[in-house]
């Protein structure tokens, strides 16, 4: 797939104010997994909602939408879907909770973990395990504009500024902070190419000739802005709208859950290229052939862990 620095570089950008104002308005880490798990709280279910928005607006006008499956495997879905429950629960986060804010909260747990599940991901694709179906995945019709792209995000970012600021309560303000995160945080995974798998999986063909570097512009303008802003001002005053910051405090920075579930989540997301945020996305457009038995999976998975938790 081609190489797209500017529209990656747009949609990380919304990716990193999704996740700076769900942390500096609402106290609460973007953790899309964590979100999945509970999608029946206030919170989690606002974003989701936004979410499923932002992923539909895009699908109707949008030409980053992904091509749809040339053929379905039920099986490899329905086992990355199960394989990344099992393992996120046990790592209590993915490539949101943990590479993209994390690491931008430059916590050391997190960093451990991304240092687990990214090179495994690397390695189960280099080994040749991944999916085929994956590289069914490709853009439909010409790219997006550039200028559309810019403005789609100039649009979704002053709303996510302005409006939690104009309601009348903090309660409320900490709902439509949800809400738009969500729809800003769907749309950002589409404008990167998160979304498409094939697109994640070229970016771990270091060294061959369809090595796609597009996501590394992610880190750089989603990821290192973020430990820059939130290493400057710290989480030491209260969240806008929130009375504390909902972070676990105490866990141990190495442990045997956090090492298996992060090679659990690294071997799925090396074989499919999916990881829970594009998946949701992804449901938009395929409720039947994707969203429902991935996420059924994800969620039998998941409470798997529970039981024994």
């Amino acid at each position: 797939m081609p190489f797209t620095p500017v529209e990656t570089a747009i949609g990380a950008g919304l990716l990193l104010h999704a996740s700076l104002a769900m942390l500096w308005n609402d106290g609460v880490v973007l953790g899309v997994s964590g979100f999945l798990r509970r999608p029946f709280r206030r919170v989690p279910a606002l974003f989701l909602g936004g979410m499923l928005v932002g992923a539909y607006t895009q699908k109707s006008f949008g030409p980053t939408w992904p091509q749809l499956f040339a053929q379905r495997d039920l099986v490899s879905l329905a086992i990355g879907g199960l394989v990344t429950g099992l393992g996120t629960a046990l790592a209590n986060g993915c490539t949101s909770g943990h590479m993209l804010c994390g690491l931008g909260r430059l916590s050391a747990r997190s960093a451990v973990a991304v240092a687990i599940f990214f090179p495994t991901a690397a390695l189960t694709h280099r080994l040749g395990l991944s999916a085929p179906q994956a590289y069914q995945i490709a853009p439909t019709g010409p790219p997006a504009a550039v200028e559309t792209l810019a403005l789609v995000a100039a649009v979704e970012s002053a709303a996510l500024l302005v409006l939690p600021r104009l309601v009348g309560s903090a309660r409320l303000a900490r709902d439509v902070t949800a809400a738009l995160s969500g729809v800003a945080f769907a749309s950002g995974l589409l404008m990167t190419g998160m979304a498409s798998p094939a697109k994640v999986l070229q970016f771990f063909d270091v060294g061959r000739m369809t090595f796609d570097p597009s996501l590394a512009v992610l880190a750089v303008v989603a990821v290192i802005p973020q430990m820059i802003l939130v290493g400057g001002r710290g989480l030491e005053a209260k969240p806008r709208f929130a009375e504390s910051y909902g972070i676990a405090k105490g866990q141990p920075t190495v442990s045997a859950r956090l090492v298996i579930g992060s090679i659990l989540f690294g071997l799925a997301w090396g074989a499919t290229g999916t990881c829970p945020g594009p998946a949701i996305v992804r449901a938009v457009a395929q409720p039947l052939d994707f969203g429902l038995p991935w996420i059924a999976s994800f969620t039998v998975g998941s409470q798997i862990v529970g039981l024994f938790a």
